[in-house]
This record gives structure tokens, C-alpha cells and sequence, in this order.
């Protein structure tokens, strides 16, 4: 239910006679320096129709209009996307708190609502219910909206481009929805910090000066103007190490199967210098045996930036080291040619795909029985299945088969320290969802 705010009022609700264009410039200023920007948290707190902003009208249009943000058309049952609404004038743009969030028919997809009035929107969690069409409608206090409008499929339908692909039967155990909160609070030596509409903890590992290496805890930060993690590389990092190491536990290891989802974008300037790829994340069995990492890697080919390859590199243990196993790939490690290995040239994310958000999905189900080798992974690019085998195992032999531990440690992937990035460059996560089963 929607809670009430002290400056809730309904003249909120009403627009303001449109008025000649000649007459609006010092009205239009003033209304826009009241409707304020995300960047300014104390007005929503204290003012939420400063934030919202009544409605006005410049040459037939009425303000402020609202665009569904992260949203996607496509929905399989039982599946769960987290939208925003973001308002603007003619002027200025700005997350929308204080939005109120309807479905056209709950039996065909239901709406919640989390994060009342908070600084970076109301959240609204879609949830498809059964197969149709509904229409889900984001409204501010002055009586603008905006919508979208979601197709839901049966649990075994293919869902179509831009669409998510989580499984049937999954059990969602991390879901940050749009990343907002600072990872800035110290306690105890290391940085800790709670996000997500399933509240999970966050470590920081790195040392709260910088290393030798140059890690830091500070290479992590919000996105600027925006939502999501930022993970920054500076020219003093060396190559084969992290600029920063963050991680949380998966509460329910579940059985084996593995599904993540996540919003990436490489910086317009990114490049791999003379490393080879990049590290992005580590979901960690519940055994010591295996460390498999999600990656995007040059996969042979240049390493200016322009080759940026969504892989998984499967590491497992061994009396003498490790054994690592690219996917796409072979047993010996070797990187694939992208040409052969991918369905799609849409896995690349680097070249002129950088700068750009791209959502990547990963789905992990486990073989019959651990080490039987024919569990099977699956990616997707923007909603494009870009490579799938069969043939795999995520486990060795005899092990119990789980999920325990989510870890960023995102090596620059040099093979040694002198492989340093040549410029600052970054990468920016948003919207990161884990579920088992």
C-alpha cells in the first residue's frame, strides 16, 4: 500500500492552464528550478511535489512526461523484471519518486512497488502471471504517465529478442534492482553495504588505501547522473590484478542450476592494452574445488577494445594448480575464434558497442550427476542467445552441487604486472539478479 507523506496534497493532481509561449519563459524557470534533479536528495525528502512536479503545458504538451525505464516487452511466467519511471521537462530530466504503478489486469502480470519516495525512484517489480497482454502504467502525482506494456508467455516459450530467459522453477536470491546505494559505509576494516529488493550484504575487500597493485576500496563507486556500480581502472593498476574485490553470499545454494542476470557497459574508452580479457564476476560452488568466472575477453583477437567476448572460464582445482576451461572454447583454455564459437556477433561488447548498456544473461544447469559432463550452459546478449553446449560439468565427481558466494574480483587480465591500463578506464553493473534451484 502506499504510504501517505506529509506534503501529499490533491492540488498536486491539478494542471496549470496552458498559457502563450512568450509569456512562459520566466514561469517555465521557475517551475523547473522547483522540479529540482536526482541529484538532489534532500528535495525529495522534503518536497515531494518538487520532485513530481505539476503539471504545466508548452505548446499542447503537458509536463512532465514519463518514460518507462529498463523495461523490457517480454516476460515468460513466473519471471520478474524491475522498471523505473523517468519524468522530464523540457529542460531537465529526473528519476520519478512518488509514482504510483498499475497493471491493466493482475492475472496476466502483477505490480509492487518498493523504495517509496527514494532519491532514484519508485521501483516497480512486474511479475508475469499467466499468458496475455497487459499494460503496466506509471502515474506522478500531477496525473502524467507513462507505460508499457508486457506480453507474457508460458513457462516453456521461447521469449523473443529483449526479453529475459530465466527458467521455470528458479528461486530469486539476489535482486538489486536500479543499483542506488553508495558503498561507502566502514565497519570493521571492511566496507559493508545492504541493496536490493531482497536485501542482500555487501563486502569490500580491498585495503582503504591504495595497494602497491593499485587496489583500492575507492575504485568502486555509484554511477555518475544514474544508477549502477562503477568499477574504475586507473594507469597505476597492475596487469593480473583487480582495482577492487566485492562479494555477497547466495542464501539458498539450491541444487545445482544457476541463472544471472546483469546490465554491463564498458567505457567508451575501454581497452585491454596487451591484457587478454577481463573478469567480471565469480559465482562459487559450495565446493574449494571450483572457482568458475563469467568474463568478456578478446578471445584472440585484438586487444584495443574492439573485441570485448561475453565467455565463462571454468577453473577446478588440481593436485598441481588449476585447471582452467574456456566456454566458448576447449579443455586446454585455448580462446575460441569469436566466428566459430558464437551464433551472434551481438556477444561482443567492445568496439562501437561500448559506452552502451547491453543486458547479459547466463544460465547454468547442472549435469544429471556432478562431473557427468553433460550439464549445459546458455548465454544471451540484449536478449540474443549468442552461444549454448551441453557437454559441460560445474562440478567435480562425487561433490554436492550448489551456489554459495557471489564474488567481484574483476582481474584486468594481464599476464603480467607491466600489462597496465594506458588511460582510466571503467566498467558500470546495474541491475544485477541471481536466482538457483
Amino acid at each position: 500500500m502506499r504510504p501517505t507523506f506529509d506534503r501529499d496534497r490533491a492540488t498536486a493532481r491539478v494542471p496549470h492552464p496552458a498559457v502563450a509561449i512568450s509569456l512562459l519563459s520566466v514561469a517555465v524557470a521557475v517551475a523547473l528550478s522547483a522540479c529540482g534533479d536526482s541529484t538532489s536528495p534532500a528535495a525529495t525528502a522534503s518536497a515531494p511535489e518538487a520532485r513530481e512536479a505539476r503539471a504545466f503545458s508548452i505548446a499542447g504538451v503537458t509536463y512532465p512526461t514519463v518514460a518507462i525505464q529498463s523495461g523490457t516487452s517480454v516476460l515468460a511466467v513466473g519471471a520478474k523484471q524491475t522498471v523505473t519511471a523517468k519524468l522530464a521537462t523540457p529542460t531537465a530530466t529526473w528519476m520519478g519518486a512518488y509514482v504510483t504503478w498499475t497493471t491493466s489486469n493482475s492475472a496476466v502480470a502483477s505490480v509492487s512497488t518498493s523504495d517509496w519516495g527514494y532519491t532514484n525512484g519508485d521501483v516497480a517489480t512486474i511479475t508475469g502471471v499467466a499468458s496475455g497482454t497487459a499494460t503496466i502504467t506509471g502515474t506522478t502525482q500531477s496525473g502524467t504517465s507513462g507505460s508499457i506494456t508486457i506480453t507474457v508467455g508460458s513457462a516453456t516459450q521461447a521469449v523473443s529478442q529483449g526479453g529475459y530467459h530465466e527458467p521455470s522453477g528458479m528461486a530469486t536470491q539476489i535482486n538489486t534492482g536500479p543499483i542506488s546505494t553508495q558503498p561507502a559505509q566502514y565497519i570493521n576494516g571492511v566496507y559493508n553495504w545492504t541493496m536490493g529488493t531482497i536485501p542482500a550484504q555487501w563486502s569490500n575487500y580491498s585495503p582503504a588505501t591504495m595497494s602497491s597493485t593499485g587496489e583500492w576500496a575507492g575504485n568502486i563507486s555509484s554511477v555518475p547522473g544514474g544508477t549502477g556500480l562503477r568499477f574504475t581502472y586507473g594507469p597505476s593498476l597492475a596487469g593480473g590484478n583487480s582495482p577492487v574485490r566485492i562479494g555477497t553470499s547466495i542464501p539458498n545454494h539450491g541444487s545445482g542450476d544457476l541463472y544471472v542476470r546483469w546490465n554491463f557497459r564498458l567505457s567508451p574508452n575501454w581497452t585491454l592494452s596487451e591484457a587478454s580479457g577481463l573478469k567480471l564476476m565469480e559465482p562459487r560452488t559450495v565446493n574449494s574445488t571450483e572457482n568458475h568466472v563469467i568474463a568478456v575477453n578478446s578471445d584472440g583477437q585484438s586487444t584495443n577494445g574492439s573485441n570485448m567476448w561475453l565467455g565463462v572460464l571454468l577453473q577446478f582445482a588440481t593436485g598441481s594448480g588449476t585447471q582452467g576451461i574456456n566456454v566458448p572454447g576447449n579443455s586446454e583454455g585455448q580462446a575460441p575464434v569469436p566466428s566459430q564459437a558464437f551464433s551472434s556477433a551481438v556477444a561482443n561488447v567492445g568496439g562501437a558497442a561500448r559506452g552502451t548498456w547491453h543486458m547479459m544473461e547466463a544460465y547454468f544447469q547442472h549435469e544429471s550427476s556432478a562431473g557427468a559432463n553433460n550439464g549445459q550452459l546458455t548465454l544471451w546478449v540484449d536478449g540474443t542467445q549468442v552461444f549454448q553446449s551441453s557437454s559441460l560439468h560445474f562440478f567435480e565427481s562425487g561433490e554436492s552441487m550448489g551456489w554459495n558466494f557471489l564474488m567481484f574480483d574483476p582481474t584486468y587480465g594481464g599476464d603480467k604486472a607491466t600489462d597496465h591500463p594506458p588511460t582510466t578506464i571503467y566498467w558500470d553493473i546495474d541491475q544485477l539478479y541471481l536466482s538457483t534451484k
